[in-house]
């Protein structure tokens, strides 16, 4: 399957197949591919001609937005892959999708509409697709580990769609999902759905789906809804994700 373009929660092919996108870059996409205003953002700076991550307006840009938007973090760190975190805390990342965050847990993602956990420190997924590698770590107490330079591009990116985040934030309506409450061996948070299924089974569920034009996420079990898919395609997804196949 080769991808042509995206917008929105859809995808379509070189082929002119439309695909219902549940994946969404592993939940990257939460606002959908071709956020408001991104993409003039991101080509406003290329003009500018400064690529290479010097020190440059948007770091500091960023780093006052994340401590407006999270008061109790005062440390800011922003890296270029998320192993530079992991390996100076010598940890796994818990993720509040499929665990409960503890406060003992020394390093927790952030996933935009779900609570923020209360672990010391935070993995901020801001919803920015295709871009997995620069990784913003927010602490409560001063890390030891340096912030690396990352190119503005990318940094005025990321604040434009955490922007985007707080404009949708404000509509954001958790009842707009009940549609999908009742979808066998699965949890709904929205505008998530996590799926308490076998390997074989989601497996299977995935490659059956995909058939029929919905996209999930192979090596994560959930995937993310979107408040703007039509009534017909709100029907498509539940007939589908409801079967058992085998």
């Amino acid at each position: 399957m080769i991808i042509k373009r995206a917008r929105g929660h859809r995808l379509y092919t070189s082929n002119g197949k439309k695909i219902i996108d549940l994946s969404m870059d592993w939940g990257r996409g939460v606002l959908g591919h071709r956020p408001n205003g991104l993409s003039l953002v991101i080509k406003n700076v290329i003009e500018r001609g400064l690529y290479a991550g010097y020190d440059n307006i948007y770091k500091e840009r960023l780093i006052n937005y994340l401590k407006k938007q999270f008061p109790d973090y005062g440390f800011i760190t922003i890296l270029e892959y998320e192993d530079k975190a992991t390996g100076y805390f010598q940890c796994n990342v818990v993720d509040p999708l499929f665990t409960e965050v503890k406060k003992s847990d020394t390093l927790a993602y952030w996933r935009p509409f779900l609570k923020t956990p209360e672990s010391d420190n935070l993995i901020i997924l801001y919803p920015f697709p295709g871009l997995n590698s620069t990784t913003i770590l927010l602490s409560r107490e001063k890390p030891t580990i340096e912030s690396d330079n990352i190119s503005p591009i990318l940094l005025s990116g990321i604040l434009r769609s955490m922007y985007d985040y707080d404009m949708e934030l404000k509509t954001f309506d958790k009842s707009e999902y009940s549609s999908y409450k009742n979808i066998r061996d699965s949890r709904l948070l929205p505008p998530y759905i996590v799926f308490d299924r076998g390997d074989e089974d989601y497996n299977l569920l995935v490659a059956k789906v995909l058939e029929h034009g919905i996209l999930l996420n192979e090596k994560k079990k959930f995937g993310v809804l979107s408040r703007d898919f039509s009534k017909g395609e709100v029907d498509k997804i539940l007939k589908l994700l409801e079967q058992k196949y085998d």
